[in-house]
């Protein structure tokens, strides 16, 4: 399946940016700009630079693709997956399976489960891995005014609950970890709730959530809308915000105050923060014609480009919620579009401008 995308690039500061193309073909390998995912659904995504892949979740199932667009495997029995995280070393997929009660462990160069964790009565959602432990969100249903999180013990097994009383009225809570020299190591959790989301997050360094709150300006703050996507900047200070309408924030991590913001256009849905806090933000266009991502250098008034993935005949072509991620050096950037209620599933492989 190819699809022809709409390239915008803009002149910044004086710097002129010129388009190298949508297509980015990998040395002695045909590459694909676009590829028809065989999923019911989205829901995750993360890139696997050391293998040069990248891992698609829906459904029940985990597609690997390589960086061409060509589908490497299926894994399948992965019931209600919602979350993926990478080890550091990108030898290991953790899956947080909400259907199944377990974290499921992928082998990226073998491509197949090697190990599955139960969680009890526990739901899991997002995951990340953060002082040798994975945390996770947790939720049965998306009607439950009190989600909660845990920590997994990769080494035994045991999984440690804690109460947040955020709300999951639109899924589990969205997960980050901000890691700076000097700085506490800090879990950011996003609750979702349809008359208004939630951001708090905990001091996690000694490997259980502190229960005071240190940081000046607090440790909750209340967000306008349902947020969509979270992503924490390399430098680990600041949150990246795709919530509410217009535009996408940016919220540093201690004192949770929005201190810039970045125009996107009506309806925020994904955040990718590259390498130099190179920014691509996802919105949902309101027409064929309107931008659906944008560029942004850190910082700027203005996006150095933009794309445009236009309609399907008979779909709509959106932004998926969480649906952007970068590869190593910013060479290539996954998008993810569905309809608007997540099915039919397309994932976009695209070389921004330089």
């Amino acid at each position: 399946m190819r699809r022809r995308i709409r390239w915008r690039a803009f002149a910044i500061a004086g710097l002129t940016t010129t388009i190298l193309g949508a297509l980015l073909a990998p040395p002695a390998r045909a590459a694909a700009d676009t590829v028809a995912l065989p999923l019911p659904s989205y829901r995750d995504m993360q890139v696997d630079d050391s293998h040069r892949r990248v891992f698609v979740a829906g459904g029940d199932e985990i597609l690997a693709v390589d960086d061409g667009g060509r589908i490497l495997r299926t894994i399948t029995g992965q019931v209600g997956v919602s979350g993926l995280t990478l080890s550091a070393d990108g030898s290991r997929l953790y899956a947080g399976l909400r259907g199944a009660g377990a974290i499921s462990v992928i082998d990226t160069k073998k491509l197949r489960e090697v190990a599955r964790y139960p969680t009890g009565a526990l739901c899991p959602g997002d995951v990340v891995l953060a002082v040798g432990k994975l945390w996770f969100s947790a939720a049965c249903s998306d009607n439950t005014s009190s989600g909660s999180m845990a920590a997994l013990d990769l080494a035994t097994g045991e999984v440690v609950t804690y109460a947040t009383f955020l709300p999951a009225v639109w899924g589990v809570p969205l997960l980050a970890v901000s890691v700076r020299e000097g700085w506490p190591t800090t879990l950011v959790l996003a609750a979702r709730d349809l008359s208004g989301s939630q951001l708090r997050t905990y001091d996690i360094t000694f490997g259980a959530p502190d229960p005071m709150c240190w940081n000046p300006g607090g440790c909750q703050a209340a967000l306008a809308g349902i947020v969509q996507d979270i992503a924490v900047t390399r430098d680990g200070a600041n949150l990246v915000v795709a919530s509410g309408a217009q535009y996408h924030s940016v919220i540093p991590v201690i004192g949770l105050v929005t201190v810039d913001t970045y125009p996107t256009g009506p309806s925020p849905t994904a955040v990718a923060v590259g390498e130099g806090d190179l920014l691509a933000l996802g919105s949902e266009g309101p027409a064929g014609s309107e931008p659906d991502v944008f560029g942004y250098a850190w910082g700027a008034e203005s996006p150095l480009w933009t794309v445009d993935f236009g309609l399907r005949p008979t779909a709509y072509n959106d932004v998926a919620s969480r649906g952007l991620a970068w590869t190593a050096g910013n060479n290539r950037l996954y998008a993810v579009v569905t309809d608007r209620d997540g099915s039919l599933p397309v994932l976009h492989i695209l070389a921004p401008p330089a």
